[in-house]
């Protein structure tokens, strides 16, 4: 069986006491060596045997591994929010429906404070006065290290006491990763052995996480639709809630699954990817979604709907009479 050079791919080779060197580039083989074997006969002899593995190993380098660089939540719902106005306009909405939605979505940073304001923030409000965000808008990385890695888990601290709980209120922490609110909970929480507080504290945290999610401040997936549909509002005010969940679930406007339209520099971390889902999307939700962004952006006057197009629309739908 022929080994072949690594480095030209020659598989003719010199010995060279006891080596191998390729006849070409004089890259010595780890794989073929020369052993001597004696034997004690009436006729000492000696042999020489080619050992076709000699069981050595090389270092290889790893790939590099391209972790991309440092994004913001922000900037991956607007990348989304592009590619939803694109599907709507292929699903019959105006050209204009871009320059609106961008309108919305500036006003909508604006308020939040991150972008198109005077001063930025690195998080909004909601952040600060909840203590609950989430790992992207907390650590976005840097760009030597652009994964939002998680800190350290707390129960590999909890040994320093609770002396260290005045000094923890005044930082942020992840969403599930606040030693304060272990702290306050019960210190019997990071050790319990039947579980029993660590579940009534995970509860108590989901609900808080819900109400807190419930905020307009709260960037999610289903705002993302809120305000494509805020946007339709002023282009096409025939388009109704149930068309757009319609489209959504038709695959036609990108919502259920939206990572593939993030640039290959954005990789995702750590939680990165709960930043793109959602648990329920229905009328329902996306008018409520609506109702509170533009009592948020205070756009009280909107367009309504022309029940003269409307009705008809449902009639033929229907088969109706």
């Amino acid at each position: 069986m022929p080994y072949n050079c690594p480095v030209c791919n020659n598989d003719d080779y010199n010995e060279i006491d006891g080596h191998f060197f390729c006849t070409e580039c004089q890259t010595q083989s780890q794989e073929l060596i020369v052993q001597e074997v004696s034997g004690d006969t009436e006729v000492n002899f000696r042999c020489e045997v080619k050992v076709a593995e000699a069981g050595t190993h090389t270092l290889t380098k790893k790939p590099k591994v391209d972790l991309g660089r440092p994004w913001t939540i922000y900037e991956a719902y607007q990348i989304i929010i592009l590619a939803q106005v694109d599907g709507l306009i292929e699903q019959g909405a105006s050209q204009d429906l871009k320059d609106v939605v961008f309108t919305i979505w500036a006003n909508y940073l604006s308020n939040l404070g991150v972008a198109f304001c005077s001063k930025e923030k690195l998080v909004p409000d909601v952040v600060t006065r909840t203590r609950i965000g989430r790992r992207r808008e907390l650590h976005r990385g840097t760009f030597s290290n652009p994964l939002n890695r998680r800190k350290r888990p707390f129960s590999e601290r909890s040994s320093k006491g609770c002396h260290e709980t005045s000094h923890l209120m005044g930082e942020t922490f992840y969403d599930d990763d606040n030693p304060v609110d272990e702290i306050n909970d019960n210190i019997v929480f990071l050790d319990d052995s039947n579980g029993a507080n660590k579940t009534q504290a995970a509860k108590r945290f989901a609900a808080r996480r819900s109400r807190v999610a419930k905020s307009p401040e709260w960037m999610d997936m289903n705002k993302t639709i809120a305000i494509c549909y805020i946007g339709l509002m002023f282009t096409n005010r025939n388009i109704l809630p149930i068309d757009v969940v319609r489209f959504v679930y038709e695959s036609k406007v990108p919502f259920l699954s939206v990572t593939h339209l993030l640039p290959p520099d954005m990789v995702l971390s750590a939680r990165d990817k709960a930043l793109f889902e959602s648990s329920r999307f229905d009328t329902k939700t996306l008018s409520a979604e609506v109702s509170r962004l533009l009592s948020y952006m205070k756009l009280e006057v909107m367009p309504t709907p022309d029940l003269d197009v409307i009705i008809p629309c449902f009639v033929h739908q229907l088969c109706l009479p």
